[in-house]
């Protein structure tokens, strides 16, 4: 500052210089006590196989991954289960195996449809395609 700025507004920038200081320090504390109480755990969620099942997309960022096997494990539920994909993504009971080329049902949809914690087989699209003998794509993602 220069000397000839007057003393009070020399006082007020001295004051807000040090309530910033003040304050940031203040946040690194309270960040620093809340990281000392409730530390990162990490991912609960481990995946063997090709990749996460997930492929790199130009226009929506990412999909699933083709002809893709893998396993996930959920290790804060214990929840372990397969995941296939064919040529187009899309998930099938097992690895090599293909959607049909033309079906009577296409799912599509989140984690429900797609079928998060279970085998395909197990998922409502199949269970709906063998309850009615029909041919089904299960085209979700979660």
């Amino acid at each position: 500052m220069p000397a000839s700025t007057p003393p009070a507004r020399r006082l007020v920038l001295v004051s807000l210089l040090l309530a910033l200081v003040l304050g940031v320090v203040g946040v690194v504390a309270i960040v620093a006590a809340e990281l000392a109480v409730r530390p990162y755990r990490g991912l609960t969620l481990r995946v063997e196989g090709d990749g996460w099942g997930t492929a790199a997309d130009p226009e929506i960022g990412f999909a699933p991954a083709a002809r893709s096997s893998i396993v996930r494990h959920h290790l804060d539920s214990g929840l372990r289960y397969n995941v296939h994909s064919d040529s187009r993504g899309l998930r099938v009971d097992g690895p090599g195996e293909e959607t049909p080329e033309r079906v009577d049902l296409l799912a599509i949809g989140g984690s429900f449809t797609w079928g998060h914690g279970v085998e395909n087989a197990e998922t409502y699209p199949q269970i709906l395609g063998r309850t009615l003998g029909i041919k089904v794509a299960n085209a979700a993602y979660a």
